[in-house]
């Protein structure tokens, strides 16, 4: 077979402007929900199409309408400043993409395949109209014997109105409920193009994958791997379809360089095959991560190849085990029969341009996911399902994969139209992952069945149809019949049937999102939910990411940069709330970045030390979220520009295989320690309570056996009747690692001022930073970033007690910048504010 990547030789032109009077509402609609400020809209009101688009343009494929604006000079970055509101004009307007290629012989069979059409489109090949495209999500493969040409071919996409289009579909169906105000609902596209409480409205157009020009006699169509594990024994089910010349054909099966399988077919074969004496693959923290090369080849009769697979397996046997108990339902993820505790995070598209998500992006968001000890991304329902890139490297590193399908917090139309694009999404996404062993979960949608009994929609659709056939009987009807390795479930949160409130947490997989909406995270305490697939506290991106992003003059909490890029609903609000619960004023925007992130980091040690401590009744944190799409405030821990905030420090403290928490207030105190490592642990250590002055006693000496996959709990409530909570604090150390509990908020501690020396050495590319603390140093923060954007720190967010150090490392370029004058401006504590 002869593949031709056509790559090279793109054009774009604007075929019909957009409808800016349809624009203007539409971003008001947004400003009522938090996507848009009012400066943004008034700037869409300004807004005219640039007269410079006359004429074709340079594009890139794969890539997107947005990005080739920018390549070409047409528009300014819309990640910068209040530029978003100046480009809504671009998913209102009508596109075409064209290019000229060379064919110098024809073939039994050609093909055009197309990886990726954003979104809704029409497609010619020499002037023949070939096919329609209406979903983002799919592969397209047509047949051109009769169309293509020797010598010069044209290959033109016109695109539709992306917005348009969905409202058109919105008036033809009827509104169906929508947590926002676009029609993200009417259009199989990324959600998450339209908008979010984390991301810009930028809906692009283009193609975002490859297109290849395929010539054959005889090709797979379809080549289906999928790994398992039972009684020491690798299983591996193979589904073959092939399309060409009906004839006689040999599949050949190769598995660490030895052959399994030989046989001859005509169109299709499955088989199931077994190999002994082959290691299991295991998540991160669980055993080795196995993996074995795996060729299936496509030959003729006489020994000709005509196609081949290649890919990486692994073998292990993943399922959840759901169960009534005395609490509710359990829900815990078993992978080779062995109850994983779930630490994870939630992974949202790493660019809004998908284009833009590197290999070097992908590894280095993973590492960060890595890094922090997590072992599970859950691939969130508002955007795609993710590059081969995403998938390998999960395989390689160990982290297993929750994968939704494409459905977010909205009710979905259940016609025919829309049932069989899902039933083909699901098909393609299934036979194009499923070999991957790090994919654990198939989850049909996030928030909707939810959404159905709690947000309204009950009066809204008055008895119409909203997705539930799509997640109960489609869904998994095809997943059951191409993928039955893997559990499905049809949405998060859910309770395992629909007779139960989806997010009650004594059941199944549960959303914490009152904390952050209308509580304080102190309420993360009052429930200890089964499983926790969603939850999360925001804080501002990086000082150097924002600074990028909307400059020095706008650094003030309010400013119209700001506001733009925090999306959320009263966002603005809920972080002050944070601040104003524990801290005095702030004084000035760095102290309020500084509390804010604080705040974050905070906020998920609190939330993750208590469900870790409650070890036996919940089995997974999925934090909302890794990592962001564009500089913003937000739930990610790892901003756009790759900077770990302070919170994504306090998660890897948090994730650690042995972790110590402490659970209740002055009258319940506890303390657990959690062993999560493959070995029991042996732990005797003092537990210290100090005063603020700088005195510390013995208070109790906790020791233990903390078996493998265990906790022990360490009553501490009767130790503390002689403690002041205003004077007094716990410290207990384990594994080189300093645990704290402080029992009431910052601003009613009597803490003294943090006092403490700094000293420094350069090294080549890097900074050794030494802190000594004279005083509690509670909480401590290092901003490397203020001196080099670029600098990274290998420990942040920690407590020094009196008499003690911390050795940190910056890694930066530019060392010569990390004078001790400026070390020592970078330093915050969360005794800053002591009076």
């Amino acid at each position: 077979m002869l593949i031709t990547k056509l790559d090279s030789n793109w054009f774009f032109e604007l075929l019909e402007p957009g409808n800016l009077d349809a624009a203007i509402p539409a971003v008001e609609a947004r400003a009522e929900r938090g996507l848009a400020t009012p400066e943004g809209a008034q700037l869409v009101r300004e807004t005219t199409i640039p007269a410079v688009l006359k004429g074709k343009f340079k594009a890139s494929v794969p890539g997107d309408v947005h990005r080739d604006l920018m390549a070409n000079g047409v528009i300014q970055d819309s990640h910068l400043g209040l530029n978003e509101f100046r480009t809504q004009w671009i998913g209102r307007s009508k596109w075409r993409y064209s290019c000229e290629f060379e064919v110098s012989h024809l073939a039994d069979f050609n093909q055009l395949v197309f990886h990726g059409i954003d979104t809704v489109a029409k497609v010619f090949l020499n002037r023949h109209e070939l096919f329609f495209a209406n979903d983002m999500h799919l592969r397209y493969e047509v047949d051109v014997t009769g169309a293509l040409k020797l010598g010069a071919n044209v290959l033109e996409v016109e695109f539709e109105s992306q917005e348009d289009w969905a409202e058109q579909k919105q008036n033809l169906r009827g509104k169906l409920p929508n947590a926002y105000s676009d029609p993200t609902n009417q259009i199989r596209k990324m959600a998450c193009n339209y908008g979010w409480d984390w991301g810009p409205t930028l809906v692009t157009v283009g193609l975002w994958k490859d297109v290849e020009l395929h010539q054959f006699s005889n090709k797979f169509s379809e080549v289906r791997a999928l790994p398992g594990f039972e009684d020491e024994t690798a299983c591996l089910s193979i589904d073959l379809s092939v399309v060409g010349i009906e004839q006689e054909l040999l599949a050949i099966v190769i598995l660490d360089g030895k052959e399994i399988s030989r046989e001859t077919f005509i169109r299709s074969i499955k088989r199931d095959l077994r190999v002994a004496g082959l290691q299991a693959w295991w998540p991160r923290g669980y055993g080795n991560q196995k993996l074995y090369d795996l060729q299936i080849k496509l030959c003729s009769l006489s020994g000709d190849e005509l196609d081949s697979r290649q890919m990486k397996v692994g073998f292990r046997k993943v399922e959840i085990h759901s169960a009534p108990d005395e609490i509710g339902t359990s829900f815990e993820i078993r992978v080779n029969d062995t109850r994983i505790w779930v630490r994870g995070a939630n992974w949202i598209p790493a660019h809004t341009s998908i284009t833009e998500v590197t290999r070097e992006l992908y590894e280095a968001r993973i590492a960060d996911a890595v890094a922090a000890n997590m072992n599970l991304l859950r691939v969130w329902g508002g955007g795609i399902f993710e590059s081969k890139v995403f998938y390998e490297t999960c395989d390689r590193e160990g982290i297993l994969v929750w994968q939704d399908c494409l459905f977010a917090c909205a009710a979905y139309p259940e016609d025919e139209e829309t049932k069989a694009l899902v039933s083909q999404e699901i098909y393609q996404a299934s036979e194009r992952l499923s070999h991957h062993p790090s994919l654990a979960v198939w989850n049909g949608s996030n928030e909707n069945i939810w959404g159905y009994f709690d947000w309204g929609w009950q009066e809204a659709l008055a008895g119409r149809a909203w997705g539930e056939g799509l997640y109960l009987d489609v869904i998994p009807g095809v997943l059951r019949k191409v993928d039955p390795t893997r559990p499905y479930q049809p949405s998060s949160p859910y309770s395992q049937t629909m007779d139960i409130h989806p997010n009650d947490p004594n059941h199944g997989s549960a959303h914490l999102w009152e904390p952050w909406n209308r509580q304080d995270y102190t309420n993360y305490l009052t429930s200890v939910p089964r499983f926790a697939t969603e939850y999360g506290y925001q804080s501002p991106a990086s000082y150097s990411t924002i600074v990028r992003a909307i400059g020095e003059d706008e650094l003030w909490e309010d400013s119209p940069g700001m506001r733009a890029h925090q999306k959320a609903m009263d966002g603005k609000l809920k972080l002050r709330r944070a601040v104003d619960i524990r801290f005095h004023e702030p004084k000035d925007f760095d102290e309020w970045h500084f509390l804010t992130q604080l705040e974050q980091a905070r906020a998920l040690t609190t939330a993750v030390s208590h469900l870790r401590a409650h070890h036996d009744v919940c089995s997974g944190s999925v934090i909302w979220q890794l990592n962001d799409c564009w500089p913003v405030s937000s739930w990610a821990v790892v901003d756009s520009e790759g900077q770990r905030k302070p919170a994504w420090h306090a998660v890897r403290k948090s994730y650690q295989d042995v972790f110590v928490a402490f659970t209740g207030d002055f009258h319940d105190c506890a303390i657990v320690i959690v062993n999560d490592s493959m070995q029991d642990l042996d732990v005797d250590q003092m537990l210290y309570a100090w005063n603020f002055a700088g005195t510390k006693s013995g208070l109790r000496r906790i020791n233990g056996k903390v078996r493998s996959g265990s906790f022990l709990r360490f009553e501490l409530a009767g130790d503390l009747k002689a403690f002041s909570p205003k004077d007094n604090y716990l410290s207990f150390d384990v594994m080189d690692q300093t645990y704290t509990k402080f029992f009431e908020v910052d601003k009613d501690l009597n803490y003294l001022a943090p006092s403490f020396s700094v000293n420094i050495r350069k090294e080549q590319q890097r900074v050794q930073i030494e802190i000594k603390a004279e005083t509690l140093l509670r909480d401590l923060c290092l901003f490397p970033d203020r001196i080099d954007s670029r600098a990274s720190i290998s420990d942040n967010f920690f407590t020094v007690v009196p008499g003690t150090s911390k050795q940190v490392t910056v890694e930066t370029k530019h060392p010569e910048l990390f004078s001790l004058e400026a070390v020592e401006q970078i330093i915050r504590t969360a005794n800053d504010q002591a009076k």
